[in-house]
């Protein structure tokens, strides 16, 4: 992860390990050629390295984590 302050220019960087897990189902449209994929994921960023003190101070009021995160994925097949 590159940190940059306003003017784009580098401050430092960092490490974040993002994961995720996501649970749904895909419904196929159009002789199978389309498809549309509703899900929910739960997502978390257990580990942040070389954080800024400025963006640390910022990030620390929200969660690691974020639940119940709704997507949907629309796509064609080839």
């Amino acid at each position: 992860m590159r940190y940059s302050d306003r003017n784009s220019k580098k401050i430092q960087d960092g490490f974040q390990l993002f994961t995720s897990l996501r649970t749904g189902y895909q419904v196929k449209l159009l002789s199978d050629r389309w498809f549309i994929e509703p899900s929910i994921a739960a997502t978390a960023w257990p580990i942040n390295t070389n954080v800024p003190p400025a963006f640390a101070a910022a990030d620390k009021k929200w969660n690691r984590y974020f639940l119940l995160e709704p997507n949907i994925h629309v796509g064609r097949r080839f």
